[in-house]
C-alpha cells in the first residue's frame, strides 16, 4: 500500500526512527540545565505537634506581616478493601470496554482497507 504513495516501508521506517530520534534529542537539550525538582533552600523542621504561633510575628509594628499558625495535617488513611476492590473491578471493566471499542475500530478499518485495496486490483 505504501509503494502506491511513493514510499517504502523500509524508507519511512528510517524516516520516523529519525524524528523519533530528533525529538529526544530536542526534549533532552531542552531541559539539560534544569532537575526535575528544584531543591529546597534550607532543610524542613519536623513539625512539633499542635498549633503554635510565629514568635517573629510582631502583633501592631509592621502592617506588611501576617501572624502565622502552624498546625499539623492529619495523615492521609488508607483505602478500605472494599473501595480497593471496587477501582480494581471499574479499572478492569474500563479497560475491556476500551479494548473492545479499539479492536473493532481497528478491525473495521482493515475490512476497509483490504476492500479498497481488493477493488484497485480488480481494475
Amino acid at each position: 500500500m505504501w509503494a502506491i504513495l511513493g514510499i517504502s516501508v523500509g524508507e519511512l521506517t528510517v524516516q520516523a526512527a529519525w524524528v523519533a530520534a530528533l525529538a529526544i534529542l530536542a526534549v533532552t537539550l531542552a531541559g539539560w540545565r534544569k532537575p526535575a525538582r528544584a531543591a529546597p533552600l534550607s532543610p524542613r523542621e519536623a513539625p512539633d505537634s499542635g498549633p503554635k504561633s510565629d514568635p517573629d510575628a510582631a502583633d501592631g509594628e509592621d502592617p506588611q506581616r501576617f501572624p502565622v499558625t502552624i498546625a499539623t495535617a492529619p495523615l492521609e488513611q488508607p483505602p478500605t478493601p472494599l473501595r480497593r476492590l471496587v477501582s480494581g473491578v471499574s479499572a478492569t471493566a474500563l479497560s475491556l470496554v476500551t479494548g473492545a471499542v479499539l479492536a473493532i475500530l481497528i478491525s473495521f478499518g482493515a475490512v476497509i482497507a483490504v476492500i479498497w485495496a481488493t477493488n484497485l486490483l480488480g481494475r
